[in-house]
């Protein structure tokens, strides 16, 4: 979807679009002080369309609200709040690197695996976002792959507060209306549409999960069957698919079993048990080295000319998937933050009816040419008739 135009933001100079989802679009922009003072920064404005919708304004602002109050070093932080020329605007950190669904996507191509203290130090950093937020009365409620963002520097950051619930604000969604992805949907939120930050962690788990195994623990081709499997805890154990420790195994089994009493009670107590587990002091330079590199073959890949390129400097990252078109969603709330932006891959990877985690393509046996098959037969019938003359 293009923008109806481009937003005009006082105090900042929009440099290019990122991207464009359901509710807005995000821009990298530059916000300029005394001094030659520059921070590059995402914007994130409300598509042009939704300003006449009566509750899209508020829901908008209350994203904003809602991640302004916190201050944590593991989420996307909120910088300015923006009204200008009856535009609503959200100024948001830029993060250079990449999100979690682009490097399970290129782990998978490459048949690789994390090494287990940079799975490690990833869920631990997680783990310290949700403590913080739940402590603070917040509830993600739509935790995946996908808001998951990685960052050149080792950074693992928590974005996409915009369905985030706040137990002392209104509620965002009309009752009974559920919002978030299927796949990494607890099934008491998706039963009840209550999500509790016991459902944050659920969703957490099914998270490490796909990151340790490559695959979502429950799989199906339809959003129901996901759910139904879900609500039973059918899944393959993580063990069954990943080569870590029975003591992480443990850790993300139960924080994506079905019942809420079942799981860890707090976000506390997960980070407790993550605590336990040894934790190399390079997981982070190893984890920045990944997202280096992935970076680098996705502008191998694509010139810094094109709306896939990625550019240097503290600027824009894009993320490989954003190559396949320009499809692409909003970094920021949406899925952003500081010294750079991402993409999230393929948008089809967030649906239950995803089959690509069912069943694999499997290579086609090769055809022979119908001229191949006429020689054959030829050479077939000469044979049958000098063996029948003689």
């Amino acid at each position: 979807m293009a923008p109806s135009r481009q937003p005009s933001v006082q105090g900042y100079d929009i440099v290019r679009r990122i991207g464009v989802g359901g509710m807005a679009e995000t821009f990298v922009a530059v916000r300029k002080g005394p001094g030659g003072f520059e921070q590059r920064v995402c914007i994130k404005r409300m598509l042009s369309h939704l300003e006449e919708t009566p509750e899209a304004g508020p829901m908008f602002l209350r994203e904003a609200q809602v991640t302004a109050r916190l201050r944590h070093a593991n989420i996307v932080q909120v910088i300015d709040v923006s009204d200008d020329n009856e535009e609503l605007s959200i100024v948001l950190e830029l993060i250079e690197g990449i999100d979690m669904r682009s490097l399970i996507k290129v782990l998978r191509e490459e048949g690789d695996s994390l090494e287990e203290d940079a799975l490690s130090y990833i869920a631990q950093s997680l783990i310290a976002a949700l403590e913080y937020a739940h402590g603070e009365g917040i509830v993600h409620r739509d935790i995946s792959p996908s808001n998951v963002l990685l960052s050149t520097a080792g950074e693992v950051k928590l974005a996409d507060f915009g369905i985030a619930r706040a137990r002392d604000l209104t509620r965002f969604s009309r009752t009974g209306t559920v919002k978030g992805k299927i796949p990494y949907m607890a099934p008491e939120y998706a039963r009840t549409g209550e999500c509790t930050p016991q459902s944050d962690l659920y969703s957490f788990g099914v998270t490490l999960y796909e990151l340790a195994t490559g695959l979502r623990p429950y799989r199906a081709n339809s959003d129901i069957a996901v759910l139904h499997k879900a609500a039973l805890g059918e899944h393959d154990p993580v063990a069954a698919h990943a080569r870590i420790s029975s003591s992480l195994a443990a850790i993300i089994e139960c924080c994506i079993r079905p019942e809420p009493s079942e799981r860890f009670e707090k976000a506390e107590a997960a980070r407790r048990a993550l605590r336990s587990l040894d934790s190399s002091t390079l997981a982070r330079r190893s984890l920045a080295k990944r997202v280096k590199a992935i970076l680098a073959r996705a502008e191998e890949a694509a010139p810094v000319s094109s709306p896939g390129a990625a550019l240097r400097g503290g600027t824009a990252v894009v993320s490989p998937a954003e190559q396949q078109g320009p499809s692409v969603r909003p970094a920021g709330p949406d899925e952003v933050t500081r010294t750079s932006v991402h993409h999230p891959p393929a948008p089809q990877r967030d649906v239950a009816t995803d089959r690509s985690d069912v069943q694999p393509d499997l290579p086609r046996p090769a055809k022979i040419p119908w001229v191949w098959l006429g020689v054959i037969a030829l050479i077939a019938l000469c044979t049958v008739a000098f063996l029948t003359l003689r």
